[in-house]
């Protein structure tokens, strides 16, 4: 019997394309999270976006209850690629973590 390698990505990939109505561009993009984000001075598609954010959130610890062993670290000169700032960065994740917060009860209470 031949052995197969199945990874998290692909298992949530399959979940979201049965059970939830998502188009194929998510889809894909969650199955191809853990690849490269964007480069420098090129375009950035919807696939690198979910990339980058994955590494982002890891990075920052803004995880969910779903984990897994593997983590991606971000890459070298990721705000450059993206044309953001620290200080933009920076926004983004302090106002990210006080919306995960203000929306945790609601979350809870399901």
């Amino acid at each position: 019997m031949g052995h197969f390698k199945i990874y998290h990505s692909e298992i949530g990939a399959m979940f979201m394309g049965k059970w939830w109505a998502i188009s194929d561009k998510v889809n894909s993009a969650a199955l191809t999270h853990h690849k490269p984000g964007p480069a420098q001075n090129k375009t950035v598609n919807l696939d690198q976006l979910v990339s980058i954010a994955n590494r982002i959130a890891n990075h920052h610890r803004i995880t969910h209850p779903v984990m897994t062993a593997l983590e991606d670290p971000l890459e070298e000169g990721y705000l450059d690629n993206l044309g953001v700032s620290q200080e933009e960065m920076d926004i983004v994740i302090d106002t990210t973590k006080i919306g995960l917060l203000a929306a945790e009860p609601i979350f809870r209470s399901n």
